[in-house]
C-alpha cells in the first residue's frame, strides 16, 4: 500500500480529540451548578426557555451553543445544539453535536440521546436510567452494542444543569457539588464550584454586576460569571476558551476556523536524526504535573520465545482481554477478522506482528476528528493514531492476547506530538505502533499513561504547557550516546 500522507499528520490528532472533548465538557459546565439543598427549594419552569451563547478560542469565534428547556408532565426535556469550526494543518472541520435528554422534576436524568457529526464521523449513543444503572446503547459498524454503568450518584448531564442556576439563589461563599456524567466517555466525576464574590463585567457594551464562580474540570481552572437571576453571562477556561451569552443573529455570524496545530505540538530544542531508529532517549520535561522531571526511554528487547500460547488464560490480565466502550473485541466482525489474520498461529509474538502489519497496510492514514471505535475503523478503514490503536487493541484481545492503549508523545521532524500506540503482552509487555509498523517501538515514544479516551482527556492539562529538553540520545548499542546538555 502506498501512503502519500506525511507522517507528521498522523501523530498529533490525539491532542485534537482532547481539545474537542475539552470544548464539549467546557460548554457543558456552564450549566453544571447545583447546590446540595432540599429538593423542595428547586423552582419549577412552566413555559419553554432558551439560551444562545458564542464560543471563542484564543479570541477567535469558533462556534455557538443553543439550548432549550421544555416542561413536560413528568419533568423536563432539554435540547442542545453545539456547532464549532476548527482546522488542523489547513484541513477545516465542522463539528455538530446534538443532545436531547429527559429529566424528572428535579432535573435528574431519565434518558438521553447524543449524536455527533464531523466530516465522515457519525457518532451516536443513547442511554436510559434503570435503578442504579445507566444502560448505554451505541450503534457501530451497523450493529448495536449495549453497556451498563453502575451510577455512583443520581446522574445529571451537563445539558440539564442550567435550570439549577436559575432555580437557586447564589450567595458569596457557597460551595456547589456537581455529580457530572460525561456522555462522550461515560465518566462520572464530582465537581466543586465556589462563589468567590461579585464583579462588574462588560458583554456587548453592556456592564453587568455578576457573581464570580470558580471550579476546575480535569484539573483545568474554569471561571464563570452569573447574574443575580442565575443566568450565566460569561465563562473562561484553559487555552483561551471563552463562552459569552448572546442572541441568535450574533451567535451564528462571523465564525473562524483556527488551526489547532500549535496547541497540540511541542517544538523540540534539538533535532534528532533518524528518530525511527532511536534506541535511547533522555529528556527533561517541565509543565503540567511534570516539575523538571527527567525521563529515560529505552527500546524494549523482544523475548526470544513467547511464554504462552493463545489464548492467554491467567486471570491477572483479564481486564485487558474484554470489550470496552469503543474497543468492541467481542463483535462478530472483529472476531472474524482477528481469526482470519492470525490463521492457525498460536505464538502470540507472531500473531502480534501479523495484526500490526495488517492494520498498518489496510488502514488509510488520514486525520479523523472522531471518538474512535475499533469496529467503525475496521469498517471504514481510515484513521489516525487513535483509530489504529483501538483497532489493534480489539483485534489482539479478540484472539486472546492482552492489549492496552498507550498515550504519550512522539518525536518527529523537530517536534514532539501527542500520540497513541499499543502494548501487547507476550510474556512481557511489548510496545507496538501500527501507525508506523513498529515492533517494538523506537525510543522516541515517550509514554505518559495507559488508557482509552477518558484518560486521553487528561492531555488537556498538558496542552500548551509542556517544555521538553533533549538531554541525550543514541541509535544503537554500538554507537556512543549523543549528549546535548
Amino acid at each position: 500500500m502506498v501512503i502519500n500522507f506525511t507522517r507528521r499528520h498522523i501523530f498529533h490528532l490525539i491532542g485534537a480529540i482532547a481539545v474537542l472533548i475539552w470544548i464539549y465538557l467546557f460548554v457543558q459546565l456552564y450549566k453544571d451548578i447545583h447546590a446540595h439543598q432540599d429538593k423542595s427549594s428547586i423552582s419549577t419552569f412552566s413555559s419553554p426557555e432558551g439560551s444562545w451563547f458564542e464560543i471563542f478560542f484564543k479570541a477567535k469565534k469558533i462556534g455557538y451553543l443553543v439550548d432549550r428547556l421544555i416542561p413536560t408532565k413528568t419533568g423536563y426535556t432539554v435540547k442542545e445544539n453545539l456547532f464549532i469550526k476548527v482546522a488542523f494543518l489547513g484541513y477545516p472541520e465542522d463539528v455538530n453535536m446534538n443532545v436531547v435528554c429527559d429529566t424528572d422534576k428535579n432535573f435528574v436524568l431519565k434518558k438521553f440521546d447524543l449524536s455527533l457529526i464531523a466530516d465522515k464521523l457519525r457518532f451516536h449513543i443513547s442511554g436510559i436510567v434503570k435503578g442504579r444503572e445507566l444502560i448505554i446503547n451505541r450503534r457501530s459498524g451497523g450493529k448495536g452494542f449495549q453497556y451498563k454503568i453502575y451510577l455512583l450518584n443520581p446522574p445529571v448531564l451537563g445539558i440539564s444543569m442550567f435550570p439549577y442556576i436559575r432555580a437557586r439563589r447564589i450567595a458569596i461563599g457557597d460551595v456547589f457539588s456537581i455529580p457530572f456524567l460525561d456522555p462522550t466517555t461515560m465518566g462520572q466525576h464530582e465537581i466543586k464550584v465556589k462563589v468567590m464574590g461579585k464583579e462588574k463585567i462588560k458583554i456587548k457594551n453592556i456592564v453587568y454586576t455578576a457573581y464570580r464562580l470558580e471550579t476546575e474540570i480535569w484539573g483545568n481552572p474554569v471561571i464563570m460569571w452569573v447574574d443575580p437571576d442565575g443566568r450565566v453571562l460569561r465563562q473562561q477556561g484553559l487555552m483561551g476558551l471563552v463562552i459569552t451569552r448572546s442572541n441568535p443573529q450574533d451567535a451564528m455570524a462571523n465564525m473562524a476556523s483556527p488551526d489547532l496545530y500549535n496547541i497540540v505540538s511541542i517544538k523540540a530544542d534539538k533535532k534528532i536524526p533518524d528518530p525511527r531508529a532511536l534506541s535511547y532517549l533522555k529528556v527533561r520535561i517541565n509543565g503540567g504535573q511534570y516539575n523538571d522531571k527527567v525521563l529515560e526511554i529505552k527500546r524494549v528487547t523482544l523475548p526470544k520465545t513467547s511464554l504462552y500460547e493463545v489464548p492467554y488464560k491467567e486471570k491477572d490480565l483479564s481486564r485487558y482481554l474484554v470489550s470496552e466502550f469503543n474497543i468492541e473485541c467481542d463483535s462478530d466482525l472483529i472476531l472474524k477478522k482477528a481469526k482470519e489474520i492470525a490463521g492457525k498461529e498460536k505464538d502470540p509474538a507472531k500473531i502480534v506482528k501479523k495484526i500490526v502489519d495488517w492494520v498498518y497496510k489496510h488502514i488509510e492514514k488520514r486525520p479523523v476528528l472522531s471518538i474512535p471505535s475499533a469496529l467503525e475503523t475496521l469498517k471504514g478503514k481510515v484513521g489516525d493514531c487513535n483509530e489504529h490503536a483501538v483497532l489493534v487493541t480489539a483485534l489482539l484481545r479478540a484472539v486472546g492476547i492482552p492489549a492496552r492503549i498507550c498515550v504519550g508523545l512522539i518525536y518527529n521532524n523537530g517536534y514532539f506530538f501527542y500520540h497513541a500506540w499499543n502494548e501487547a503482552y507476550i510474556g512481557k509487555w511489548i510496545p507496538v505502533d501500527a501507525t508506523l509498523d513498529q515492533i517494538p517501538v523506537d525510543a522516541a515514544h515517550i509514554l505518559l499513561f495507559h488508557g482509552d479516551i477518558e484518560k486521553q482527556i487528561q492531555l488537556t492539562r498538558l496542552l500548551g504547557n509542556l517544555e521538553i529538553k533533549i538531554l541525550e540520545f543514541a541509535h544503537d548499542k554500538a554507537n556512543r550516546s549523543h549528549k546535548t546538555i
